[in-house]
């Protein structure tokens, strides 16, 4: 920004602050800084998304006038629309999206376009664009992917029966059955407190062609999940609610209470006297 200064022989210096702006606006792709909508190596019939937000970091409002691509297989749609003086998120269903649509970025408001790929049933190189014009510029994203016969598999994820303290792990393998190393980038599990995600690497992982890879290992804590957490407490008519929900008789009930605690005040009593671990050593 500048600033026009003007002075004359009867009054102060009088300050005009004059902004300046190019009318851009940031770009981000799956909540990074790039600018390559690339959508890597997919097999035959598939769909993969990316997200891309416009941030409007201007002094004044920019007009998204429309948006288009060259790519057969691509399709967008507008998402979620921030309005920051709102400070709320909203919601845009797909079918009102529309590529024409004018759409209004206020200071700091942000837009957010789903671009999505359907892959064909046929092994392809496609490289194109997709633009974005606004009243100030336009934003043309290199796009980008490549199809092959195959994909990843994932197997069933089954654990052996298990109770409130005992963690059962399952090892997490996929397969690559295309005739390529395939890139993994991260790996992540939807949030829950019953499940640990443990990665064998923080790095990208490499998986063989045709081949199953090992990627870390998942554990299972059945007492993280809150109906067991009543179990843990010293609350008794919580405990007897646990109990009940299993339809089991009231005697039942109280002798499993009490087997309960009596098993776990044996376990506090080692954990306190640090009997509850085993020192080891090699030998060869």
């Amino acid at each position: 920004n500048f600033v026009l200064k003007m002075e004359t022989n009867l009054t102060q210096t009088i300050e005009y602050p004059i902004p300046v702006y190019s009318g851009d606006v940031d770009v981000t792709i799956d909540g990074k800084p790039l600018n390559v909508l690339n959508f890597e190596l997919l097999g035959y019939n598939q769909t993969r998304v990316k997200i891309v937000r416009l941030y409007n970091k201007n002094p004044v409002d920019v007009g998204l006038l429309y948006y288009f691509t060259n790519v057969p297989f691509c399709d967008g749609y507008y998402n979620n629309l921030w309005r920051e003086q709102l400070q709320k998120m909203i919601p845009h269903k797909k079918e009102d999206s529309i590529q024409h649509q004018l759409v209004e970025l206020h200071p700091k408001d942000f837009i957010e376009i789903n671009v999505s790929i359907t892959t064909p049933s046929v092994a392809h190189n496609v490289s194109g664009f997709f633009v974005i014009e606004t009243n100030y510029d336009f934003v043309q994203l290199p796009l980008t992917f490549r199809t092959l016969e195959g994909g990843l598999l994932t197997p069933h994820i089954d654990y052996d029966r298990v109770f409130p303290g005992m963690t059962s792990i399952f090892t997490l393998k996929i397969t690559n059955t295309f005739n390529e190393t395939f890139p993994i980038e991260d790996i992540s599990l939807v949030p829950n407190s019953m499940f640990n995600l443990i990665k064998k690497t923080d790095k990208s992982i490499l998986l063989k062609p045709l081949s199953s890879s090992e990627v870390g290992k998942i554990e299972f804590h059945p007492e993280k999940d809150s109906q067991y957490s009543y179990l843990m407490t010293d609350d008794v008519k919580k405990q007897k609610e646990f109990f009940k929900g299993n339809r089991l008789n009231f005697d039942q009930v109280d002798y499993e209470l009490k087997l309960f605690k009596h098993l776990k005040g044996k376990w506090n009593n080692l954990h306190k006297n640090g009997k509850h671990k085993i020192d080891y050593q090699w030998c060869s």
